[in-house]
């Protein structure tokens, strides 16, 4: 049973958010990752990104406690294309042996706070959302894993030729 209801709401900024806790008690957390991308021409009309995680939690915070909040960001929905490896160059070379053009793809990043970056004809996957009682990214924090509160996985990019990604996953200490 909750005597006072306040809710604050964190969007996707790009940056590390905070917030400062108001007083003592239990507060009812929720964090939902990020979609994955999705390719924006493809053989599968069902190619879509997996949707990121949802996790909730009730915990116990004291007056003035730092938390960090990291809003993960949506995969890019555009690949490379050519082969798997994330950079590669190709030439096309003329009978003559000359180079007529070098084309240089290296894949897109992944979303903001950890999204895996896109590969052959997949778009890359959508970042975590955390909320922490130490300043950072999660790939910057994992000495101070213990001091994560809460984390909804980033879903994963879609590919042209699937039927959708996978899902992301959350998880909390309480």
């Amino acid at each position: 049973q909750w005597d006072k209801v306040e809710t604050k709401v964190f969007n996707y900024t790009g940056t590390i958010q905070t917030y400062t806790v108001p007083t003592n008690g239990r507060y009812k957390l929720e964090v939902w990752g990020a979609a994955g991308g999705s390719p924006t021409s493809g053989i599968n009309d069902n190619s879509h990104g997996g949707l990121g995680g949802y996790t909730k939690a009730e915990v116990n915070l004291k007056k003035d406690e730092v938390l960090y909040i990291v809003v993960g960001g949506k995969g890019n929905n555009d690949y490379p294309q050519g082969r798997v490896d994330s950079a590669y160059i190709e030439a096309n070379v003329k009978e003559d042996g000359s180079v007529d053009d070098i084309v240089k793809v290296r894949g897109q990043k992944g979303g903001y706070n950890g999204g895996g970056e896109s590969s052959y004809r997949v778009s890359s996957g959508g970042g975590a959302t955390h909320i922490a009682k130490v300043n950072g990214l999660l790939k910057n924090i994992y000495s101070s894993r213990d001091k994560v509160i809460i984390v909804a996985g980033g879903g994963g990019g879609g590919g042209i030729y699937t039927a959708g990604a996978g899902n992301g996953f959350g998880s909390s200490t309480d």
